[in-house]
């Protein structure tokens, strides 16, 4: 999305009107945004018919970590609950990737799909309750390569940046675990 798309405002009826405007139509700069076809209605005046949408933070591809657990929610990409078969439980930081929005009572879900593996993989979840998160790499005690999401441990991720164990790549992570060997041998003669 462009910065100049993000700042158009985009308004939902909240009612069926007459002229074809149906209850849930939405209307951006004056235009129907499934057709293009201009408006009749004045979006920003008649707010008792109209409320104003915001648009998703995030953008088609997105990866994201889920960062509240969800379990046992119930949706489809219409945003209703009472599809029993549609159940699923996601645990907190799963990465996930963005594949939509849809708008339902004010809230903006954004529409997930999931890691490979399950069969009817996209389903709504509340955009607040997810978070831009990078996998970043780092030495163990153990002196072996692990990683972790930004976000999901603060007080083991700070720590790591204050003594320069945060890496953006496994590679990174393997010079800096070379670079305290040297200084192991060069300070004790062993490695």
């Amino acid at each position: 999305m462009s910065k100049k798309e993000s700042t158009l405002k985009t308004y939902r009826a909240k009612v069926n009107l007459p002229g074809g405007c149906a209850k849930d139509t939405l209307i951006c700069n004056g235009k129907y945004v499934s057709t293009g076809l201009s408006c009749p209605y004045d979006c920003v005046k008649e707010k008792s018919f109209f409320e104003e949408i915001l648009p998703s933070k995030y953008t088609i591809g997105s990866t994201v970590i889920g960062v509240k657990q969800q379990e046992d929610r119930q949706c489809d990409l219409n945003g209703e609950t009472n599809y029993a078969h549609k159940l699923f439980s996601l645990p907190a930081f799963t990465q996930l990737t963005i594949k939509g929005e849809k708008h339902k009572n004010k809230v903006v879900y954004v529409i997930i799909e999931f890691p490979q593996g399950i069969k009817k993989n996209l389903f709504l979840i509340p955009e607040k309750d997810i978070s831009i998160s990078e996998m970043y790499f780092f030495v163990s005690s153990k002196g072996t390569f692990n990683s972790d999401y930004t976000g999901r441990d603060s007080p083991a991720e700070n720590y790591r940046k204050s003594i320069g164990n945060f890496h953006k790549t496994k590679e990174e992570a393997i010079v800096y675990k070379d670079r305290l060997m040297q200084l192991q041998i060069a300070h004790t003669g062993t490695y």
